[in-house]
């Protein structure tokens, strides 16, 4: 009987400090968000090999320099963040397919 309430002493003690911890993050003012960086600084427009873009509403992919999109994907910008909608405007410049794959990723979904 002496060792449940020990462990219980244990448990609700540990429930104390948890709780305790966890309001004081709910009381911290969240910290800002970063806006993404559509274009790293540290690496030249040569080293891109994709483009992201609107195209008549839809996410569409330009091979880094051409006009005409390598292909146009059904996803539709208009319910994607502002943020995002802005940045297709002009393009998101995108280095290799790995990142391509990753970025189609976070707008389809």
């Amino acid at each position: 009987m002496k060792n449940y309430l020990g462990i219980t002493a244990l448990f609700l003690s540990a429930a104390a400090v948890l709780g305790g911890s966890f309001a004081l993050l709910l009381a911290q003012p969240a910290p800002a968000a970063l806006p993404k960086q559509d274009l790293p600084v540290s690496q030249p427009a040569e080293q891109y090999q994709y483009l992201l873009k609107d195209c008549g509403g839809l996410l569409a992919v330009y091979r880094f320099g051409q006009s005409e999109p390598e292909m146009i994907l059904q996803v539709f910008t208009h319910s994607l963040p502002e943020y995002d909608r802005t940045a297709l405007q002009t393009g998101i410049a995108v280095a290799d397919y790995r990142e391509l794959i990753a970025r189609i990723e976070d707008f389809s979904s």
